[in-house]
């Protein structure tokens, strides 16, 4: 499906502003959207959902150019969005790293309603969710990807996953278009490319983002697990 959609689209692509180029807390900027209040039906072609997000970093104008002149970076956004779509409709076991973006970190969580039954308040580390519908996070993955490149922000945070990171972060840079279509097929596959070993199966289950974040200024997130965090 994503080679499908990617297909003809050959070239590294090109930032679209100048000014896109910033050190961006990326999931913090897509968890200011109301997830809980839509569904995965709400990805949809024309979705107002991204309106600020293609205002902010110049994506609305690539839907007012023909398509035949549309920017190498441009048709790459939208064979995401397309990917996306059709993949979700495809496997309802969602994409492989769907645990990895199930955060409760910001504004709002990152799944539509009803995806996520988050955790109790626990005393017990690492906190738990259950997930319900797996491609309840391809809104926020689909909001995180795209900024994460245009803005060129990706960012391990003491992760121990600098090898992945430091590729998404060169193509960001080199190539947008390249490094949209690499990041969600790592999101989806589990890997970069079948050319890459497969790592160790419970990788797949964390859940990073529902472990206490401290922002360096004395605030945790998220609010949820501060009994464990007072255990800290």
């Amino acid at each position: 499906i994503i080679e499908g959609h990617f297909k003809g689209i050959d070239d590294l692509g090109e930032a679209l502003q100048a000014n896109d180029t910033k050190l961006e807390k990326t999931w913090l900027t897509c968890a200011n959207i109301d997830w809980p209040s839509l569904t995965k039906e709400s990805l949809h072609v024309g979705t107002p959902i991204f309106k600020q997000m293609e205002q902010e970093l110049g994506i609305e104008n690539c839907w007012d150019t023909d398509e035949t002149a549309m920017s190498t970076t441009c048709k790459a956004i939208w064979a995401a969005f397309l990917s996306m779509i059709d993949l979700q409709k495809e496997f309802p076991q969602g994409p492989k790293f769907h645990n990895a973006f199930v955060s409760d970190w910001g504004k709002y969580p990152s799944w539509f309603g009803g995806a996520v039954v988050p955790p109790e308040p626990s005393e017990t580390m690492p906190p738990q969710a259950k997930v319900v519908d797996p491609n309840g996070m391809n809104g926020f993955i689909l909001c995180d990807i795209i900024r994460t490149v245009l803005t060129q922000s990706p960012n391990q945070v003491s992760t121990g996953t600098c090898w992945a990171v430091a590729s998404l972060g060169l193509l960001s840079h080199k190539g947008p278009a390249k490094a949209i279509k690499s990041a969600l097929r790592l999101v989806w596959t589990g890997r970069h490319s079948s050319h890459y070993p497969k790592p160790c199966d419970n990788i797949y289950e964390m859940q990073p983002g529902l472990v206490p974040y401290h922002d360096g200024v004395g605030r945790w997130f998220p609010n949820t697990t501060l009994p464990a965090v007072r255990q800290l």
